[in-house]
């Protein structure tokens, strides 16, 4: 047996187990939300979108693993297929809170096929021509730029013109309420109240200026194990605009932005260490938000005022992806590095493949300037910070270097 079908049912195995791991545990606490997807939806519940592009991904290896073992293509179909198929009829007969659906089926299948694909062809991905590896070099690239633009469009604040409702520590399903009393809220100065809005409009524009400033001072209580909102802003189609409330010991903040309209999960940011858990607790927090600059402040009786200060930037295209409730301190901008260097590696690879020689750097850099200041001044959003430029540079490097030592797999293949 080759090297490269050794290497295909290793890859198949993980790629069971990985499927398996992910998709074969209960989730009790979605049960109520799961009851109310139709089986033959397509694009299902409130982050649907994130669902298709995660369901696909889930079975890409499976399918880079059958096609490296050398599976026939049909076969390999049929593995992949009756794999979507023993999972949706588990997680539907037996497993509460997981949704089996069509959708599922159909993008599990996709990533599979896209897999095998991947799998048969890896020679011409791994070991192009040199007039090969330039397309592919510019294909890399123009995805790279396409993905942090995509993202730079996506974040900005596009509110529903709809009647809005103000809830103070509201009671709701999919979170906790919060332990303590909400003194008082105020939004750029003026109260918000914790009532339907007779004023939506100019609340809308307001949130949709980029400059503002929530504010709540309250007394606080326990600590919580989900979000908790203190001050929460929904619509009457129970869309969410705004959260800005306790999860566990921190301060967490999300506000909608044109990602929800396509059913993306929208971003969140946080400030730990702001709930002690002992109460009562007199505390003031507040979420400022001035052009694309996020700006989270705590301050309780006898503790100096706590901030953290981030930048939504073209570089958070990677929190579109993270499945269920997450929220994000300082961490965002090293992992957000981190995601711009490992998409980029492709483009750094196929260019070292290339064999453009002086070409290489005044490319690389139209490539990165453009990509990582151009696209932030388009979209008006903050240029991305250093760590994004390190991770891109670094993703780049990394790509040509394992262009220039790859081993000449070609020629164990049979």
């Amino acid at each position: 047996m080759t090297l490269e079908r050794k290497t295909g049912i290793v890859i198949a195995i993980l790629g069971w187990i990985a499927i398996a791991s992910l998709t074969l545990r209960p989730h009790p606490a979605d049960a109520g939300q799961v009851v109310d997807l139709p089986l033959n939806c397509l694009v299902c519940g409130e982050s649907g979108a994130q669902d298709v592009v995660l369901n696909i991904l889930l079975f890409v290896p499976l399918g880079i693993g059958l096609g490296l073992w050398r599976v026939p293509r049909r076969r390999a179909i049929l593995a992949v297929v009756l794999t979507t198929l023993c999972v949706e009829t588990i997680q539907f007969a037996f497993l509460a809170g997981r949704d089996a659906s069509l959708s599922d089926v159909m993008t599990n299948s996709a990533g599979g096929l896209l897999g095998i694909a991947a799998g048969w062809n890896w020679l011409w991905l791994v070991q192009p021509g040199p007039r090969h590896a330039q397309l592919l070099a510019w294909l890399a690239a123009a995805f790279w730029l396409a993905t942090l633009a995509g993202t730079g469009v996506l974040l900005a604040v596009r509110l529903p013109e709809t009647v809005y409702f103000g809830q103070w520590a509201p009671q709701l399903g999919q979170f906790d309420q919060f332990p303590g009393k909400v003194e008082s809220v105020t939004l750029n100065g003026r109260t918000l109240p914790g009532q339907r809005m007779m004023d939506s409009p100019r609340v809308r524009a307001v949130l949709e200026s980029d400059s503002f400033t929530v504010s709540v001072r309250a007394v606080a209580g326990a600590l919580t194990e989900r979000i908790a909102p203190m001050i929460s802003i929904f619509d009457d189609h129970e869309q969410e605009i705004l959260v800005l409330g306790q999860w566990r010991h921190g301060l967490v903040f999300r506000l909608r932005s044109r990602a929800s309209g396509i059913l993306l999960r929208e971003p969140a940011v946080a400030l730990g260490r702001v709930f002690s858990g002992k109460a009562p607790d007199s505390i003031e927090v507040s979420a400022t938000v001035e052009r694309g600059h996020v700006t989270l402040r705590a301050a309780s009786a006898g503790n100096p005022a706590r901030t953290i200060e981030l930048d939504r930037t073209p570089a958070w295209g990677w929190t579109f992806l993270i499945p269920g409730t997450m929220a994000f301190g300082s961490a965002i901008n090293l992992l957000s590095g981190v995601w711009l260097g490992a998409l980029i590696l492709p483009f750094g690879f196929w260019l070292g493949r290339a064999e453009v020689g002086w070409l290489v750097a005044p490319a690389c850099g139209v490539i990165i300037v453009l990509g990582l200041a151009g696209i932030p001044l388009l979209t008006h959003m903050p240029a991305v910070g250093l760590p994004g430029w390190l991770g891109t540079v670094a993703g780049v490097l990394a790509g040509a270097g394992v262009a220039r030592i790859i081993p000449e797999l070609s020629a164990r293949r049979t």
